[in-house]
């Protein structure tokens, strides 16, 4: 299945937060979505423990 490209996956998480999100809560918010996205690709590599 393919995942959408990072610009648009933030800015569908953009649409999700809250409108008075600072900074960081965004700068968060794509962190955990990287580790997501790198835990997905590893699954599907077959390279998890």
């Amino acid at each position: 299945m393919a995942r959408p490209m990072p610009k648009d996956e933030v800015k569908r998480l953009l649409e999700t937060l809250p409108d008075d999100s600072s900074y960081e809560d965004i700068q968060y918010h794509i962190y955990v979505q990287q580790k997501i996205d790198r835990g997905l690709d590893a699954s599907e590599r077959g390279d998890f423990i």
